[in-house]
């Protein structure tokens, strides 16, 4: 029996998903939350009844936030399978917790960046995941798919072999209703001025800081060209980092944005109202994050 996610059309090629889950998570309508998962990055956006995470939290020294916040926090928000996952980038504070979910849920699929393909770091995670090879979908270039009404922009920079992981990020264009939410991974300014040149409608409701809010992501180009109401800052409390940096912080706030930090507010959640995301309080994790 084909599921719900049977048919994910790409630019790059329509995919065929094949058989998933006829189990239905119970949430309604449309809503976004940015986790606080320590120093790390676990988005999750809810449509409908499709669920889609982007990046799964960190794990290191023997903290693992897939298991310890992410988990209880889908189970919170009512979830019971995961349509797709998408990984910016194979550092371990943002695919980290890929192998906790995996373990856990069932998951239509797991989408990478194309230049990722032959990485050994992630490679060694969708080993560690332990999700069938057939899973994992390479994209490239500007992709995108449909989710029911939910549109997910893919967009890959540019990368040379002198390239970061960090500047390899997948960014991720969650769109419906005409408003929408933009992630960026750890790409920093360089990365935003290419995404500009590319041409694509950036506008956004919601910007995820780049980079947990680094001196040299969120750039003002980059800010006036994605025309945030909204500025999230995901990163850990007393991180050795110093994220997110007072620059970045300023810049939003001088854009005109509500600026937002899990550090300080815990999870930061947004739920679609007549055709833009608002800001709710009403949502808590079950843990925090260290």
């Amino acid at each position: 029996m084909l599921g719900r996610l049977s048919l994910f059309v790409l630019l790059v090629g329509a995919l065929l998903f094949g058989a998933l889950l006829a189990e239905r998570s119970s949430h309604a309508g449309t809503s976004v939350h940015f986790l606080s998962v320590g120093q790390g990055d676990c988005t999750v956006i809810l449509h409908e009844d499709w669920v889609v995470l982007v990046d799964t939290g960190p794990r290191h020294d023997g903290y693992d936030a897939g298991d310890r916040i992410v988990i209880p926090a889908l189970r919170k928000l009512g979830v019971r399978k995961i349509d797709v996952i998408v990984l910016t980038h194979p550092d371990g504070d943002h695919a980290g917790g890929l192998s906790a979910l995996a373990h856990r849920y069932r998951i239509g699929r797991v989408l990478v960046a194309g230049h990722f393909s032959n990485d050994e770091k992630m490679l060694s995670i969708m080993r560690q995941s332990g999700l069938p090879v057939g899973k994992f979908k390479f994209v490239a270039g500007h992709s995108w798919a449909e989710l029911g009404d939910l549109r997910l922009d893919l967009y890959s920079p540019n990368v040379t072999p002198s390239t970061s992981a960090n500047d390899g990020s997948m960014f991720v264009m969650a769109g419906v209703e005409g408003a929408a939410v933009l992630l960026t991974g750890d790409a920093g300014q360089e990365v935003e001025q290419g995404a500009i040149a590319a041409g694509i409608d950036w506008d956004v409701d919601v910007l995820q800081a780049g980079h947990h809010g680094s001196k040299g992501a969120t750039s003002r180009l980059w800010l006036a060209a994605t025309t945030p109401e909204h500025v999230v800052f995901s990163a850990g409390r007393n991180n050795v980092y110093g994220h997110p940096h007072p620059s970045a912080v300023l810049r939003a706030i001088q854009s005109g944005a509500s600026v937002w930090r899990t550090d300080s507010v815990g999870t930061v959640s947004f739920r679609l109202e007549e055709g833009k995301f608002v800001r709710v309080t009403n949502f808590r994790t079950s843990r925090s994050a260290p």
